[in-house]
């Protein structure tokens, strides 16, 4: 059963969503290809769901047709200005994910960052990444 949506936000590429167990999940339409345009574009939209609250974050990479490797560069990025406690991508080859999982130590992700061939194990390893139940305090002038 999939974890009812609070929040949702198509894009031209996939949908976005902020599930129950403060995960923001990702899925990717069939066939997509990522450019840093894009990988831009879904860091954005995931900065404005988690805007006051450090979230995990799940990508289903498994149906993109290619992802430039600026895009993946972008994903992960130290520079990236997220609030991602943990970012966790599903990609389909088992051989990509062991080559991507390596390359992560050579990379210096902003946040945690692993690779899975199963939504179930990606969503296993962000729910131990509770959000921040602290929210950001507005201070409005007089």
């Amino acid at each position: 059963m999939e974890n009812v949506s609070r929040i949702e936000v198509l894009l031209e590429f996939g949908r976005i969503w902020l599930r129950d167990d403060g995960i923001v999940q990702v899925t990717i339409d069939n066939g997509t290809h990522i450019r840093y345009r894009e990988a831009q574009k879904l860091m954005e939209t995931i900065s404005g769901l988690s805007r006051y609250t450090s979230r995990p974050v799940v990508v289903d990479l498994t149906q993109i047709a290619s992802i430039e490797t600026s895009a993946k560069l972008h994903f992960i990025s130290t520079r990236t200005d997220n609030h991602n406690l943990c970012m966790a991508m599903i990609i389909a080859s088992p051989y990509g994910k062991m080559v991507a999982n390596l390359s992560l130590l050579f990379q210096h992700p902003g946040c945690p960052t692993r690779y899975f061939n199963s939504p179930e194990g990606a969503l296993h390893w962000s729910g131990r990444f509770q959000p921040s139940q602290t929210e950001a305090v507005h201070t409005f002038a007089a």
